[in-house]
């Protein structure tokens, strides 16, 4: 991750628990985090977040 700092990040959460995954876009890049551990963040590419959301839809990953 770059220098900028978490308060200039705008994280998005799609539900209101507590327990969800966040996303923020910084640059060209694409940040994940959990609610429950902020500090822990993945930085993926503009492509990896295209084919984890695309393994997502076709059920890679049972719940």
């Amino acid at each position: 991750m770059s220098e900028t700092s978490d308060r200039e990040l705008v994280w998005h959460r799609p539900c209101a628990d507590s327990s969800c995954a966040e996303v923020a876009v910084q640059d060209n890049d694409v940040l994940l985090r959990s609610s429950e551990r902020p500090a822990e963040i993945i930085t993926l590419s503009a492509s990896e977040w295209s084919a984890l959301k695309e393994s997502i839809r076709r059920g890679d990953f049972p719940v």
